[in-house]
C-alpha cells in the first residue's frame, strides 16, 4: 500500500493507526519514506531495515522456518519507479510455496 496526497490531510495520523494495530498483533513495524527517484537507495535502505529486524527478533542460529523464509525473500525483492511517470512496479522473484495460502483478515 502507498500512502499519499496532500499535506495536511491526515496522512500521518493514518499510519499511527497502522502503526497501533500492528502493535496490537504484536508485529514488528518498519519506518521508512521513499522518493520516486531514490530507487536504489530505496532497496538498500529497506533491506537494511529488514534484515536488521530479523536479527532483533531473534539471532540466526534460532530463527525458526518463518524467518529463514523472510530472509530468502529479502534476497530476491526488487522495486523499480519509471522516473518519467512515477509508476511503481515491485517484484518477489520467488517460488510460491506449496500448501500455503496467503494469509487475510
Amino acid at each position: 500500500m502507498i500512502v499519499t496526497g496532500l499535506r495536511g490531510v491526515g496522512k500521518t495520523v493514518l499510519l499511527g493507526e497502522f502503526r497501533q494495530i500492528a502493535d496490537d498483533f504484536k508485529w514488528k513495524v518498519l519506518e521508512l519514506e521513499a522518493s520516486k527517484h531514490a530507487d536504489n537507495h530505496f532497496r538498500q535502505t529497506l533491506y537494511s531495515k529488514l534484515k536488521a529486524s530479523l536479527f532483533q527478533m531473534s539471532p540466526r542460529a534460532r530463527w525458526g522456518e518463518r524467518a529463514k523464509n523472510a530472509a530468502r525473500v529479502l534476497q530476491t525483492f526488487s522495486l523499480t519507479v519509471d522516473p518519467t511517470t512515477g509508476a511503481h512496479t515491485l517484484s518477489l522473484d520467488v517460488e510460491p510455496a506449496e500448501g500455503l495460502a496467503p494469509v487475510t483478515r
